[in-house]
């Protein structure tokens, strides 16, 4: 899905960084969990509506943390926002690891 960054008074609208389709949605709609604004920590990807940077629930889930103990410490996320972020963040993997089996991408060796 491609996303236009919409310009008004000369500042960046907020574009959406993570996207995944409902589930059970049958037109394939999309909602935004995770946005990128310039003016909000810098353009640091956050959680829709928030100031809580997504990279915060990737550091817990590494930690060891469950998603409900992330979910009491930034209680401005949603579960749905937060699950959403997780899916769009596996799709996107899954679909990195088809393409380096395809041959569309090579590896790149250390």
């Amino acid at each position: 899905m491609d996303h236009v960054i919409a310009r008004s008074g000369g500042v960046s609208a907020p574009r959406p960084v993570y996207t995944t389709a409902l589930h059970g949605a049958s037109d394939m709609s999309h909602t935004s969990s995770v946005h990128s604004n310039p003016n909000i920590l810098g353009g640091t990807p956050v959680f829709a509506g928030t100031r809580v940077p997504a990279q915060s629930l990737f550091d817990y889930i590494e930690g060891g943390d469950t998603l409900d103990e992330f979910l009491r410490q930034f209680p401005s996320v949603t579960r749905e926002q937060a699950v959403t972020a997780l899916d769009s963040a596996r799709d996107s993997l899954l679909r990195a690891i088809d393409s380096i089996e395809s041959g569309e991408l090579r590896r790149v060796e250390a």
